[in-house]
C-alpha cells in the first residue's frame, strides 16, 4: 500500500484475489509475492485464494515463539541472528530430489552426499517439514532437502554411484545453480505494510545488489 496504515485481514485477502486474478487472466507468471497473515486461518485463506502462489508470513505467531524460546535458552538470539542474517549460514530448501536427479533412498545416505552444506532436515510432499528426521526415514522423488549453507549456490549433492566427492561434478552444478540464479533479477511483490515491512525490504536489497 501506499499508506502507513497496518494492512486488514479482509483487505489483503481482497488484493491477493485481484491481483491473482489479473495475472491469471493475461496468462502472466506472478512474482515472487510476500503477504503478511495475522494467524493460521488467514494464512490458509491466503493460500487458497493464490491456489498455494504467495509466501505467506504469518506474523502473529512467529516472533512470540522466538521470544518464548529464547526465555527457557538464553544463548538462542545469537543463533537465529546467525541463521536469519544474510552474513554467515542460513537455511535453504533445495529443489526435490527429482529436480536433483537424485534416486529415493534414506535420509542417512542422502545426507551424507550433500557437499556445501549440511542437511538438516526434509520438505515432504503437503508442505509437511521434519526437521533432524530418523536416519532410516526415506526421502521421495517429491521431498526437498533443508539444508545449512553459505549459500545455495555452494549445495550439491553427488550421485547415487558416486563413493567420493567428485570436484568436476560438484564445480558443474555450482556453475549451472549460479546462472540459474542469476537469469534474471529476483521479484518480489509486497502486499500491505507493517512495522517491519522496510526492515524486510532492506534485507532483500542487501542481499540482491
Amino acid at each position: 500500500g501506499d499508506d502507513h496504515q497496518r494492512s486488514k485481514q479482509l483487505e489483503r485477502l481482497k488484493v491477493v484475489m485481484r491481483l491473482f486474478n489479473f495475472f491469471d487472466s493475461q496468462e502472466a507468471t506472478a512474482p515472487i509475492t510476500l503477504v503478511e497473515s495475522d494467524g493460521h486461518k488467514e494464512l490458509e485463506s491466503l493460500q487458497r485464494a493464490s491456489r498455494n502462489r504467495v509466501v505467506a508470513v504469518d506474523i502473529a505467531s512467529l516472533p512470540a515463539r522466538l521470544i518464548a524460546e529464547t526465555v527457557f535458552q538464553p544463548h538462542l538470539p545469537a543463533i537465529f541472528e546467525e541463521i536469519l542474517s544474510f552474513s554467515g549460514s542460513e537455511l535453504y530448501l533445495t529443489q526435490t530430489l527429482q529436480e536433483l536427479a537424485v534416486e529415493p533412498s534414506s535420509f542417512e545416505t542422502i545426507a551424507s552426499r550433500v557437499h556445501g552444506g549440511i542437511a538438516i532436515g526434509l520438505q515432504k510432499t503437503g508442505q509437511k517439514t521434519v526437521i533432524n528426521p530418523d536416519v532410516g526415514t526415506i526421502c521421495e522423488k517429491s521431498d526437498s532437502l533443508i539444508v545449512l549453507a553459505d549459500d545455495d549456490s555452494s549445495i550439491a549433492v553427488t550421485p547415487a554411484d558416486a563413493t567420493d566427492l567428485v570436484p568436476g561434478y560438484v564445480a558443474e552444478k555450482k556453475l549451472s545453480i549460479v546462472a540459474r540464479r542469476h537469469a534474471d533479477q529476483i521479484r518480489v511483490l509486497f502486499l500491505g505494510i507493517s512495522d517491519s515491512t522496510l526492515l524486510i525490504m532492506r534485507l532483500l536489497r542487501d542481499s540482491n545488489p
